[in-house]
């Protein structure tokens, strides 16, 4: 095989192979999205942390959000009779939000983050106190979703 056929067999076998999906890392773009986290002000002195699940986790699945290695009271809805509860299994929401009040934060960088199963969200910093130069970092931080460590 003279060198010019030998190429366009590996070019039409590798074409081949990802037209039929048997590429590496090939897969639906939505095949595993893990949970999103936004943490916000809220007030003078609070934060607003609000996250998606995600598709990746089940529907049953409880998501928690964690504060350094604190778990926060996350919400979890609970049916309303127990017969309720029997007949059907209530699902946690897509989109949580709950409130982190200030006075119960110690000053400094704190990690945030929401683990739903096995699939985490990426790592936010929360500065505290609030104040303007500590707030720009906690938005830096959202902004980025804490690529640049802060």
């Amino acid at each position: 095989m003279t060198a010019p056929r030998k190429y366009l067999a590996i070019g039409l076998a590798t074409f081949g192979a990802f037209a039929l999906g048997i590429g590496p890392g090939i897969g639906t773009a939505d095949a595993a999205p893990m949970p999103t986290l936004a943490v916000t002000s809220s007030g003078d002195t609070d934060w607003q942390i609000t996250y998606d699940r995600g598709s990746s986790a089940k529907r049953t699945t409880v998501c928690r959000a964690y504060l350094d290695d604190r778990r926060l009271n996350t919400p979890v809805p609970r049916p309303a009779h127990a017969e309720a509860a029997a007949a059907r299994e209530a699902a946690p929401p897509a989109i949580t939000s709950l409130t982190l009040r200030g006075d119960r934060v110690t000053p400094g960088a704190h990690r945030v983050h929401v683990r739903c199963g096995r699939s985490v969200s990426p790592t936010i910093w929360l500065v505290a106190p609030r104040n303007q130069i500590f707030d720009g970092l906690t938005w830096l931080s959202n902004g980025t979703a804490g690529v640049f460590g802060y």
